[in-house]
């Protein structure tokens, strides 16, 4: 921990001297903490030229974004609570989430580039082994070129390779997969190594990737990509391999039009890397009726297609996206997950949690937001989510309340439908409520 001190008062010392004499001026000292136009550089920006990266400066950019927001929680599973029961939710619970992501970027020449970011989570616990602290390196990486014909990028940096928001199956590079709840946060990146040759509009793009179990040189895994543009169509072709690894060939595509911007992406493998369930009548082995099946000679597709919608005019601030997911590797018969012999599986460790996720075959999600009402303070959302196999989601409607500058207010009021044992309702439908107070959170500085 006290090193990791020290590196940030260095990194901090450095960034200060960085400044030219010129812009330590109070006006300019104040606007490094007002600015919130700025932009966080370390996430990858799908069809922007690499020559962008290599802008010379004579400072050290340092900057972020402080969270600070405190939510209760109250929740009533097993049905939906009768007016006498809404002073006793089954689950009563306050979340603190107050941190930071701190991001510094150099360019001191032509042609190079460092970029890191670091984050920290209250009650800011250090490991310095395992990527799962409360303080971690979020990011780090280098740019470089050679002769301005190949570009690389070198270290541990997002990888955007699917289109989807809600769900991307094309993405299978980076350690977790998007949270459909909280589709723009950043997610576990890899180490890894980008090479992009740009020509034209068009780009090609080879990563050499390495997670933390990466041990030998053949474990490395290989992923080449082609982009091109065609008219306002903008596609890419892929593939990944890792060794014990299935293969997969994806394809990704997107088509302003409009306000509206279309999206969709797909993958094929053949076989899966996942352990599959199925009925079985071999008693003598499997007496509860089921056993794990692990299918590497099938072929497996999956894909997705949305869109999303931005109202440019009266009101810039109303906003639609909606998509749907279809599952190559989920259940046709999601019921079998119910059956008792499946715990049995998951105790004996023939079955890891990986395995159990989205097993519907079809899903959708859409998200209507409208900020600012009408030159207000306040907004309103609705996000919904539902694996349209099993007839279970959820349904959330939300208020926003900007109350000034540095304070807001949010409510809402997930619904959960479905059966009990469904993938939404594993305990049977229920409602919840939670208010979150932000107190200077969600600001960059």
């Amino acid at each position: 921990m006290k090193r990791l001190s020290i590196i940030c008062v260095l990194v901090l010392i450095i960034g200060v001297f960085g400044f030219a004499e010129d812009d330590l001026s109070d006006e300019n000292l104040d606007s490094l903490f007002e600015d919130e136009t700025m932009v966080e550089e370390g996430t990858e920006q799908s069809g922007t030229s690499p020559e962008t990266d290599f802008l010379v400066s004579e400072t050290m950019r340092l900057g972020g974004r402080l969270i600070s927001s405190f939510e209760s929680s109250w929740m009533w599973s097993g049905n939906y609570p009768a007016f006498t029961d809404l002073f006793k939710p089954d689950i009563n619970a306050l979340n603190i989430n107050f941190g930071a992501n701190l991001f510094f970027d150099a360019r001191p020449k032509d042609g190079f580039r460092v970029f890191g970011k670091l984050k920290a989570v209250y009650p800011f616990n250090f490991s310095p082994v395992s990527s799962e602290a409360d303080i971690n390196i979020v990011e780090l990486f280098s740019d470089f070129d050679y002769k301005d014909l190949l570009y690389f990028r070198v270290g541990k940096h997002t990888i955007k390779w699917g289109e989807g928001y809600f769900f991307s199956p094309a993405d299978v590079l980076n350690v977790t997969p998007i949270d459909p709840e909280n589709p723009e946060a950043q997610r576990k990146c890899p180490l890894s190594v980008k090479m992009n040759v740009p020509f034209d509009l068009h780009n090609i793009y080879l990563y050499l990737i390495a997670d933390e179990l990466t041990t030998r040189p053949d474990e490395i895994a290989v992923a080449p990509k082609f982009e091109f543009v065609l008219g306002n169509l903008e596609m890419g072709v892929g593939g990944f391999y890792k060794k014990d690894f299935v293969p997969r060939a994806v394809v990704t595509a997107t088509l302003p039009f409009w306000n509206f911007n279309f999206f969709g992406e797909a993958v094929v493998s053949y076989g899966s890397d996942k352990t599959f369930i199925e009925r079985t009548d071999d008693i003598t082995n499997y007496p509860q009726g089921v056993k794990p099946v692990h299918k590497m000679e099938d072929w497996f597709f999956s894909g997705t297609a949305g869109f999303s919608l931005v109202f440019i005019d009266p009101d810039p601030s109303v906003s639609v996206i909606g998509q749907y997911f279809y599952n190559g590797e989920g259940y046709s018969d999601p019921e079998i997950l119910k059956e008792p012999g499946v715990a049995s599986l998951i105790a004996d460790g023939q079955l890891i949690a990986k395995d159990l996720l989205k097993p519907g075959k079809h899903y959708g999600a859409a998200d209507i937001s409208w900020n600012n009402i009408l030159d207000s303070d306040f907004g309103v959302s609705v996000f919904w989510m539902g694996n349209l196999s099993d007839g279970s989601g959820q349904v959330r409607p939300s208020v926003d309340w900007n109350i000034f500058k540095y304070a807001s207010l949010s409510c809402s009021m997930p619904i959960f439908y479905g059966d009990e044992g469904d993938e939404f309702t594993p305990t049977g439908k229920g409602l919840g409520f939670s208010l979150t107070a932000s107190l200077a959170g969600r600001k960059k500085f």
